[in-house]
């Protein structure tokens, strides 16, 4: 059950709770606690809010965090405050399990390959440049500019005047490139896109 309070209750994972009803005087459960969040959330019922809550049904925070990008992502500061474990800790998981991280935002590696391959589809479809805003909705908007940024730095793609010009890259650009409301052009080599599928950079 997801239950909303009225008034804070200072409560951690794994508490006890016993739900009664004050007017009726009734006992009308008991719980556990899975997953504690001090917020409102957006869309309670939604299938991946209810992925979430099921992701924490684990016996370690190792095993909730891989259960947490099987749903697509995983936001490491959740994981850290509901299991009381360390950003090292989480941090090290997601390692060992090829992982990408983007600030407090991790998906798995083959989720960013499959950015990374629609991404590259959509610019070579637009010849006269695409805008960030212009990529397909399947690449979340938090991840798009970094998504960008990797094809630059794989060789995909180059920046002159703003745009990605159809020829290979001549210079380096730094990682945390800003590129919101500019133009973007792809360079068509495919051995740069296998490169940039197989071995995508941090």
């Amino acid at each position: 059950a997801d239950i909303v309070l009225d008034k804070p209750l200072a409560s951690f994972r794994g508490d006890k709770l016993v739900l009664r009803d004050q007017s009726l005087d009734l006992t009308l459960g008991g719980a556990e606690v899975l997953l504690a969040q001090e917020k409102n959330v957006y869309r309670r019922r939604s299938q991946k809010r209810l992925a979430e809550i099921n992701a924490n049904v684990a016996s370690s925070f190792e095993q909730a965090t891989l259960n947490l990008l099987d749903t697509g992502n995983a936001t490491i500061s959740q994981i850290r405050e509901n299991w009381l474990v360390t950003q090292e800790a989480v941090l090290r998981v997601l390692e060992e399990n090829n992982a990408r991280v983007f600030e407090d935002l991790a998906i798995p590696l083959s989720d960013w390959q499959t950015h990374l391959k629609v991404a590259s589809d959509a610019v070579n479809r637009k010849p006269n440049g695409i805008r960030e805003n212009e990529l397909p909705k399947s690449i979340p908007k938090e991840l798009r500019q970094s998504v960008l940024n990797e094809l630059i730095q794989a060789g995909e793609s180059s920046r002159p005047g703003g745009s990605i010009d159809p020829h290979p890259l001549r210079s380096k650009y730094p990682t945390n490139l800003r590129i919101s409301g500019r133009s973007w052009k792809q360079n068509s080599s495919p051995s740069s896109l296998q490169a940039a599928e197989t071995s995508p950079r941090s």
